[in-house]
């Protein structure tokens, strides 16, 4: 995905998500796994270190294994012999393609696992169609990137014997980082006769995490100026914005400041974990016990958020122009340019510290810190008809995007691989991938921080190990590095870092999360693929609608639209498979 894609990408994505939609498994699919529900892992085996601020050994505990170190393999595999490794992922080539020389990154990875590495291409752009094509043909790369889990082409690719299945349980557990990763619910779900095909491509080490992707921003300085507190129900809040776009709270004698913001994509607008006191309404689709299927972003939780959100823009205070920005940059310099008062978007480390490295450019005389606030649980009013336990935080997959191996890659040769990318997806791993040589490129400090210790580029910005060494330009090979250790990055200020940790554990502790049933997922039906609707899209249409109509007026047309679109249909073929598979 990653975040920084294009917009319209993301909006699509987005759609494709919000609409429920995966693609047709192919016919004969096996029924997924029966043991995919709760919470992830609660049953798999312990996390290993995987790149949290917790997991951060002391400088005397490790985390030296890098420069010189002798090949200790996780699992007894012989690597005497020199194997080729055909790798596919997005921009591999940058670091790994023939016109790349070896540097010293590159030449530790090679000697420590006794490697070469052969590449195949892909970018965003075409990953899709060269995946399509090298399986038709049957000459997919012995190990490839993709994100087509649960649809048409992953049962296609398996009953047409295009993948292989992964080693059976007793040699994949010799792998432990691998083996936790595989074995949590979310990838558990997607086993074929209880057969695992595919490696998960980790995001967050757990997927609470998630709940940092949606978040408010809110000027401190701006309520001060204009003598006002934060407000403590819904009108207060709508007032607010207001005040922000039309009482010049920067002072400046202009008017040209705005109320609420957000991303391009606009989805912070409805998803859980920005507003939660509205309850869950990102889109997810949920179960009741009784094996009943429903679309949370259709329900009338979401009604309530939508309509407050309405009579916002219709008061003046919502940003005139939130569904016509061609990005997020554009949306993201209004705000650090002290335009905007309050600010949908995710507020974890990484995120946050883009927002912060744009401020300081853009507003070097103003203190972010003084500035800048996140809009707590404790800050958020409660909604007439939305209990406490209601409240809904962001749920996700600890994932996004899976590895496949071709089905010409042997029992034995896969074991190096798997050697590999177990190395690469651990503690110790990530570290390398991510900063380089440790005593070199970065160090602990007294209170066992991550210090960079590249220079500062030209821009004033900090190094990178990618400038320094080619080869590490694909850091996110086996997971995406840069999201597993952002609460550890040397490269992001430790202000930044402590904020997020707190503000993360207190989201955890106080917002419930949505009870997924990830095998729900695993479900494809030709009602699903055949559905159409848009909820997402049709709310914003609904938050700028000015017309005469009721709020329940324009609900009412939007569930009718939605149904002759194949919603309810798809949510009934969902609720009658559901409830063949795991109720009757």
């Amino acid at each position: 995905m990653k975040k920084a894609t294009i917009w319209a990408l993301v909006v699509l994505m987005l759609m494709a998500l919000l609409a429920g939609c995966t693609q047709q498994p192919a016919q004969n699919t096996p029924a997924p796994a029966d043991d995919a529900t709760e919470a992830p892992a609660d049953d798999a085996t312990e996390a290993p270190d995987e790149g949290g601020e917790e997991a951060t050994p002391a400088p005397d505990e490790g985390g030296e294994g890098t420069e010189g170190e002798e090949p200790q393999p996780s699992a007894n595999i012989d690597i005497s012999e020199t194997q080729e490794l055909e790798l596919s992922c997005w921009d591999i080539d940058n670091a790994w393609g023939e016109d790349v020389a070896i540097d010293k990154f590159g030449e530790f990875i090679l000697k420590k696992f006794n490697i070469t590495i052969k590449t195949r291409n892909i970018t965003w752009g075409d990953y899709g169609e060269k995946n399509q094509l090298w399986a038709a043909s049957n000459d997919l790369p012995a190990m490839t990137t993709s994100d087509v889990v649960g649809g048409a082409t992953f049962y296609q690719w398996i009953n047409e014997g295009v993948v292989r299945a992964l080693p059976d349980d007793s040699v994949m557990e010799q792998f432990p980082t691998l083996w936790y990763n595989m074995n949590t619910d979310q990838v558990k779900a997607f086993r074929v006769d209880g057969v695992a095909y595919h490696l998960p491509r980790m995001t967050y080490p757990n997927p609470d995490w998630y709940c940092m992707d949606n978040g408010i921003y809110y000027r401190k300085d701006w309520l001060e100026a204009l003598n006002l507190e934060w407000p403590t129900n819904e009108q207060e809040f709508i007032d607010m914005c207001v005040a922000f776009q039309t009482k010049d709270p920067d002072g400046n004698g202009k008017n040209d400041t705005i109320g609420l913001g957000t991303i391009s994509s606009f989805w912070p607008l409805w998803q859980g974990g920005t507003f939660s006191n509205y309850g869950i309404n990102q889109g997810s689709l949920l179960v009741d016990e009784n094996g009943v299927v429903t679309d949370s972003l259709a329900d009338e939780n979401t009604l309530k958020l939508m309509s407050m959100l309405r009579r916002l823009n219709k008061a003046g205070g919502l940003d005139p122009d939130f569904m016509t920005h061609a990005s997020d940059d554009e949306c993201i310099d209004k705000f650090c340019a002290g335009l905007t008062g309050v600010f949908l978007k995710q507020v974890s480390p990484t995120h946050m510290n883009t927002v912060f490295t744009k401020w300081q450019n853009l507003q070097p005389d103003k203190d972010f810190f003084e500035c800048v606030g996140l809009v707590t649980t404790d800050m958020l009013w409660e909604v007439e008809g939305v209990e406490r336990d209601e409240w809904g935080r962001i749920p996700s997959s600890s994932h996004w995007s899976e590895y496949y191996f071709g089905s010409k890659v042997t029992d034995e040769e896969i074991l190096r691989y798997l050697l590999v990318f177990d190395w690469m997806s651990s503690d110790e791993g990530m570290k390398f991938m991510g900063y380089g040589f440790e005593g070199e490129d970065w160090e602990y400090d007294a209170d066992g921080n991550m210090v960079n210790l590249l220079p500062d580029n030209e821009s004033g910005t900090p190094g990178v190990i990618s400038d320094k060494y080619p080869n590490a330009g694909c850091p996110s090979l086996c997971v995406w590095t840069g999201d597993m250790t952002q609460y550890i990055n040397p490269n992001i200020d430790q202000r930044i870092r402590d904020w997020c940790v707190e503000e993360r554990e207190l989201r955890i502790s106080t917002i419930p999360n949505p009870p997924i049933d990830y095998r729900l997922n695993a479900i494809s039906t030709d009602e699903k693929l055949e559905n159409t609707s848009n909820p997402g899209e049709d709310w914003a249409l609904f938050i700028t609608d000015t017309s005469d109509k009721t709020d329940e007026e324009l609900y009412a047309e939007m569930v009718a639209k939605w149904d002759t679109l194949g919603h309810q249909a798809m949510l009934d073929s969902l609720t009658a498979a559901y409830q063949e598979l795991y109720i009757n």
